[in-house]
């Protein structure tokens, strides 16, 4: 990466220890997909809910070149309330993974369409008049 991880904490008290958790798990999908050019965390605990749970919000931007950034978040779902700090960062990085993994494979695609058209068979070349009245 060419630029420092940054982590910022809204809402949530700052710790060493989540730091360290946050950047060793960037690390880690940064070794996943080697092109990451920056890195932003996120980790914030919105105002009260209304059904009396807190959940914690994940926001993940990754920085690609010749890409715009790769946005996650790890949005409150009815179904998925992430009460737990960790549990919250294992489902952002997760998902962070496989939105990497889908911008891989269309950067591969793009670079295989690149190489095909370069393997197409020239035009034939017509005799022109005068190659055929030496016959």
């Amino acid at each position: 990466m060419q630029t420092p991880l940054e982590i910022e904490f809204n809402g949530v008290e700052k710790s060493d220890a989540l730091e360290a958790k946050i950047t060793e798990k960037f690390n880690k999908l940064s070794r996943h997909f080697s092109r990451m050019t920056s890195g932003r965390v996120v980790v914030a605990k919105p105002h009260r809910h209304s059904k009396g749970a807190n959940p914690f919000l994940i926001k993940i931007e990754v920085g690609v070149p010749g890409q715009p950034p790769v946005l996650i978040s790890s949005a409150r779902d009815d179904d998925r309330e992430h009460e737990d700090i960790q549990i919250a960062l294992r489902d952002a990085f997760d998902a962070a993974k496989r939105r990497l993994d889908e911008l891989a494979a269309k950067l591969s695609r793009g670079a295989q369409a690149k190489s095909e058209r370069g393997r197409r068979r020239p035009a034939k070349v017509l005799p022109s008049a005068s190659d055929t009245s030496d016959l």
